[in-house]
């Protein structure tokens, strides 16, 4: 189940989307997931990504603590740090 589903827009074309689901992984307290946060290849570098992420967040402080998300790679991973997000140790 998805709690949002966001979308970016540059002059009305579709720029950028991302959602937001449950964390699937147990946690110690009630947490979300942002995932399929995607901008156009075209489109990226003028702050879609950072917009969309903000927005989630702001929508996720209402209602958990805890937000997590899974760097699939070097770059998103950087991206996720830039913008404050901590990688877990286990």
């Amino acid at each position: 189940m998805f709690h949002a589903v966001l979308a970016g827009f540059i002059d009305g074309a579709l720029a950028g989307i991302g959602t937001t689901t449950d964390e699937p992984q147990p946690a110690s307290e009630p947490a979300w997931r942002m995932r399929r946060l995607y901008v156009h290849r075209g489109l990226r570098r003028r702050g879609v990504a950072r917009a969309i992420a903000a927005a989630l967040l702001e929508d996720a402080a209402n209602n958990v603590r805890m937000v997590t998300v899974h760097a699939g790679n070097d770059s998103a991973a950087r991206f996720w740090e830039a913008i404050g997000f901590q990688q877990a140790t286990r």
